[in-house]
C-alpha cells in the first residue's frame, strides 16, 4: 500500500479469479474499492505484485515477482490499473519491498534481504548493501513493505520473518 500526495491510498489485491486489481482503500473503514485490472495474472503461476510505491511526481511503480520470469519493475496507471513494464530488475530475491524515499534525490529501493535502487526508467537494481538482522527477526527475515514518512524522511520496512512473524523495521 502507499499513498497519493493528495491522501488516497492505493493498494494491490486478487479478485475472485486470480487477476491482480488496484485498489483505493478508505482508512476510516476499511472498504476497497477496484480502480482497475493490472494484467498481472496469478492463475496457476504465482505472478505477484509484492509493493507498490508512489515517487515524488506521482508515478505509482509495481515490482512484480514473476514465478516463470525475471523480476521487473512496472508502472501503474493510478485511474485504470493497468501495468507497464519499464523492464527486468536483475534480482532474484524474497521479500520484495519498494519505496521512494523523496528526499534529496527521489530514490526508488528495493529490499528483500538485501537492499538496492532501482532505476526508474529501466527497473534495473543497483545493490549496494546487505541488511542486518537482529532477533527477533532471525529466522530467514526479509523485508516485504517499504515506504519513507514524507515529513520526516524515515523509510519503515514490514519485516516478514519466516511467514511466521511480522515486525516493523527502520531503515
Amino acid at each position: 500500500i502507499d499513498f497519493l500526495l493528495d491522501g488516497v491510498l492505493y493498494g494491490v489485491a486478487e479478485d475472485g479469479m486470480n487477476q491482480s486489481v488496484l485498489i483505493t482503500i478508505n482508512c476510516r473503514t476499511g472498504a476497497a474499492v477496484v480502480v482497475g485490472t493490472t494484467g498481472i495474472d496469478s492463475n496457476g503461476d504465482n505472478d505477484v505484485i509484492t509493493d507498490i510505491a508512489f515517487d515524488a511526481l506521482g508515478r505509482l511503480f509495481a515490482y512484480v515477482k514473476f514465478q516463470n520470469n525475471p523480476d521487473e519493475l512496472g508502472i501503474l496507471a493510478p485511474t485504470t490499473g493497468a501495468y507497464t513494464s519499464l523492464g527486468i530488475t536483475g534480482l532474484e530475491d524474497n521479500g520484495n519491498g519498494i519505496g521512494a524515499r523523496p528526499f534529496p534525490f527521489d530514490t526508488l529501493y528495493h529490499t528483500g534481504s538485501s537492499l538496492s535502487n532501482l532505476d526508474r526508467t529501466t527497473g534495473l537494481a543497483n545493490t549496494f548493501s546487505g541488511l542486518t538482522f537482529v532477533a527477533p527477526a532471525d529466522n530467514n527475515p526479509r523485508i516485504n513493505g517499504l515506504d519513507a514518512d514524507p515529513f520526516t524522511n524515515v523509510m519503515y520496512a514490514s519485516i516478514n520473518d519466516d511467514n511466521d512473524e511480522n515486525y516493523l523495521g527502520i531503515l
